[in-house]
C-alpha cells in the first residue's frame, strides 16, 4: 500500500508565526475539531458555529457521554467537604481523567453548554433514586439530557424534550427533582511548556499501577479492593473490563555544556552562573543559582506500590543530576517555601514521589557555591509521570489521518500558567495571598469558611507580567433564601484601588444546592506586575481559583516541534513523524488496518550532545 504524507503551512493570515524553542501549549487534533485548550476555547470554537442549538447540543452530548461513570469522581484534596474535594472542571474530567461520578458528568454538559454562550444551563437531581440529568436553555425551552445513563430524547419536529414533555410522553415516571444552578467549576486549560531537549510521551494504555489516589482514598478499604481487582486502577460503575485511565511521561533532558541555547530557553530564573564546557558553574566566585519548573495541566502520579501506604510509592518525578559544589531544593507553590532535597553523592538520583505526588507541578532549585568550573552541574535529567484521559488522544484510524496543531494560550499568545494555591481548608496556604483579610476566616468549615471582602495580590515572581487571568470561587448558598446569595470579584492593576467589578451571575429561587459556582476570565489591556483581586461571598466563600497567564520578556530563537505517532496495524509496529516550524499547522498520513494506537509524542530538539 502506498502511503501518503503531508504538511501544511501558513494556515494563518499574513506572514506565518513561527514556534519558539519553548513551545507554549501544544496540541493536536484531528484537522477541524474544535480547540481543546480551554472549556471556552472549545465550545465557543468557530468549528461550532453553523451548527443550529439542537445540532450543537448533540455534538456536546456525545462528547460528554465519551466520559466513564463512576461510583466516585477523582479527587485532588483531601478537602473535608466532598464536593469540595472532588474534581468537576470539564477540561480536566476531559483530558486528564476521563472519569466522573453521574452528578459532575451532568454538570460538565450544563458547564460547557454556558461557556458556547448559547443558553443558560442546569443540573437536575432526581430525589427518588439520586440520578442526574442535565438542562440546557434554548430559546426559552429547557432541553433534559442524561448524560450518565447515555440519554437524550429528540423530538420528531426539532430540538430535545423537556422534562415536562418527558413525563409527559410517560417516558419518565412522575418524580422530584431539586435543581442545581453553575454547578461545575471552570478554568482548567491544556498549558504547558516544552523546553529544548523535553519531549512529552502521551500512552493510549496504562503505564502500570500510575493514578492519583488521595489520602483518604488509601485510607478507604472497600475502595482499594476495588481498585486492585483486574483490571487495576480506576473502573467504570459496574464495569471491569476496561481500564479508565492512562498515563504520560515528561522527560527533560537539556545539554547544559558548551552552548547555552538549551539553558536559557529552560531556565526559569538565574543568578551569577553561565554555561561552560564543564558544564553549568558559576560565572564568579561564590553563589548562584539556577531555577527549573516542572509543569503540566496533568496530575503527577507515582508508581504506585501498596495502596493503603504511600512510603513504597516511586519515580513520580526523578531527578538525576551529576554536580559538585550544588545543593537542592523544591517548591510546590511557586517560589513561597523551599524544601531542601538531600543529595549523598555526586552523580545524584532523588525521587520525588512523596513530595510531589497528586502535584500538578513544582519548582527546582540549584545553588551554586565556590569557583567557576569547581561549582559546576555536569548534567540535569528529569523524568516526570502524569495521569491522563485516553479517549481525548488524537487516534490514528484507517484511511487518512488529517491532524491540526496549534499552540499557544485562549488568545494565541505564549503565555506560562501560575496556579495560585489558596486552599481554603488550609490557613496557611489561603492566607498566603492575602493582603486585607476577611472578616472571618474558618478553615475548612462545611457551611462558611470565608465570611466578609477580602483583598489579594496576584504577583509575577521571575520576571513577568500577567497578561491575563482566570478567578472563581464556590460560593455557599442560604438555602432558605437563594435570592440573598451573592458571589462579588472585582480587580484592579498596581495598587489595590478603584476594582473594577466583574458581572456575575445571581441565582434563581429554584436553586436547591448548598453551593453553586462562578469562573470568569479576564484580559488586561497591557500585562501588570501586580493584580489585585477584592472578593467577597454572601453569606460566605467556600473555595477559590485562580491562574495567572504571564508573558516573559525574554526572546527566544525558532526551534520545530517534531511530533510521532505510534501505532500498530495487525500487530506490525508503525510510526509517523511531522517536523513543525509554525505556529499553526496541518500534517496527516494514511494507516493501515486493524489498528492499535499506543503514543504520541512531542518533542523539541535540544543541542546535541
Amino acid at each position: 500500500m502506498m502511503r501518503r504524507c503531508w504538511v501544511l503551512v501558513g494556515l494563518l493570515a499574513g506572514s506565518p508565526t513561527l514556534l519558539s524553542a519553548a513551545v507554549s501549549a501544544p496540541r493536536v487534533t484531528a484537522a477541524g475539531d474544535a480547540d481543546p485548550y480551554s472549556i471556552e476555547t472549545w465550545a465557543a470554537d468557530p468549528a461550532w458555529k453553523d451548527l443550529s442549538d439542537a445540532e450543537f447540543a448533540g455534538r456536546l452530548f456525545e462528547r460528554m457521554s465519551r466520559l466513564s461513570v463512576a461510583e466516585r469522581s477523582p479527587r485532588e484534596s483531601n478537602d473535608p467537604v466532598p464536593e469540595l474535594a472532588a474534581v468537576a472542571d470539564p477540561v480536566k474530567l476531559l483530558h486528564v481523567y476521563g472519569y466522573g461520578s453521574p452528578r459532575v458528568l451532568a454538570g460538565a454538559l450544563a458547564a460547557a453548554w454556558q461557556a458556547s454562550g448559547r443558553g443558560r444551563a442546569r443540573v437536575l437531581e432526581r430525589v427518588e433514586t439520586h440520578d442526574w440529568w442535565t438542562e440546557l436553555e434554548s430559546a426559552g425551552r429547557w432541553w433534559v439530557f442524561n448524560v450518565p445513563g447515555r440519554e437524550s430524547f429528540p423530538q420528531s419536529a426539532g430540538g430535545y424534550m423537556t422534562l415536562e414533555e418527558l413525563q409527559q410522553s410517560r417516558e419518565l415516571k412522575p418524580a422530584t427533582f431539586l435543581r442545581y444552578e453553575f454547578p461545575a467549576p471552570t478554568g482548567h486549560t491544556l498549558d504547558l511548556i516544552l523546553r529544548r531537549g523535553e519531549r512529552f510521551t502521551r500512552f493510549f494504555q496504562p503505564q502500570g499501577k500510575r493514578w492519583r489516589l488521595s489520602a483518604d482514598e488509601a485510607k478507604d478499604a472497600k475502595l482499594r479492593t476495588q481498585l486492585e481487582a483486574e483490571p487495576v486502577g480506576p473502573k467504570a460503575a459496574g464495569e471491569t473490563q476496561q481500564p479508565l485511565f492512562a498515563n504520560g511521561v515528561f522527560v527533560y533532558e537539556p545539554n547544559l555544556k558548551a552552548d547555552a541555547a538549551d539553558f536559557h530557553d529552560g531556565v526559569l530564573a538565574a543568578g551569577n552562573v553561565a554555561v561552560t564546557a564543564d558544564g553549568l558553574s558559576v560565572e564568579k566566585e561564590g553563589e548562584g543559582f539556577a531555577i527549573f519548573e516542572i509543569a503540566s495541566p496533568y496530575v503527577i502520579v507515582p508508581e504506585l506500590g501498596k495502596l493503603e501506604d504511600p512510603k513504597d510509592d516511586r519515580e513520580a518525578s526523578v531527578i538525576e543530576i551529576d554536580a559538585a559544589g550544588a545543593t537542592l531544593s523544591y517548591s510546590p507553590d511557586e517560589g513561597a517555601t523551599w524544601l531542601s532535597i538531600e543529595t549523598k553523592e555526586w552523580p545524584a538520583k532523588a525521587d520525588l514521589s512523596a513530595q510531589v505526588a497528586g502535584l500538578s507541578g513544582y519548582l527546582l532549585r540549584i545553588e551554586l557555591k565556590g569557583k567557576p568550573a569547581e561549582a559546576v552541574v555536569k548534567s540535569l535529567k528529569i523524568t516526570t509521570w502524569v495521569q491522563l484521559a485516553p479517549h481525548a488522544l488524537p487516534t490514528v484510524q484507517t484511511g487518512a489521518n488529517p491532524f491540526q496543531l496549534r499552540t499557544g494560550d485562549a488568545f494565541g499568545e505564549r503565555t506560562r500558567a501560575v496556579v495560585v494555591t489558596a486552599n481554603t481548608a488550609d490557613e496557611n496556604s489561603f492566607l498566603r495571598p492575602v493582603i486585607r483579610p476577611p472578616r472571618e476566616f474558618k478553615p475548612g468549615d462545611k457551611t462558611g469558611r470565608v465570611v466578609g471582602p477580602f483583598t489579594l495580590r496576584l504577583g509575577t515572581p521571575y520576571a513577568a507580567k500577567v497578561a491575563w487571568f482566570t478567578v472563581g470561587g464556590t460560593f455557599a448558598n442560604d438555602s432558605a433564601n437563594p435570592a440573598t446569595a451573592a458571589a462579588r470579584i472585582g480587580y484592579a492593576t498596581g495598587q489595590p484601588i478603584g476594582f473594577m467589578p466583574l458581572d456575575l451571575p445571581t441565582l434563581s429561587p429554584q436553586h436547591g444546592g448548598s453551593v453553586y459556582h462562578v469562573d470568569r476570565r479576564v484580559r488586561l489591556d497591557l500585562p501588570a506586575t501586580s493584580v489585585y483581586l477584592g472578593v467577597e461571598g454572601q453569606p460566605a466563600l467556600q473555595a477559590l481559583r485562580l491562574t495567572a497567564h504571564v508573558v516573559e520578556d525574554r526572546p527566544r530563537e525558532p526551534s520545530p516541534l517534531v511530533v510521532t505517532h505510534r501505532w500498530t496495524e495487525a500487530g506490525e509496529k508503525k510510526e509517523h513523524t511531522a517536523t513543525l516550524t509554525e505556529a499553526s499547522a496541518r500534517y496527516g498520513f494514511d494507516a493501515g488496518a486493524d489498528i492499535a494506537n499506543e503514543s504520541v509524542e512531542f518533542r523539541v530538539e535540544g543541542t546535541p550532545r
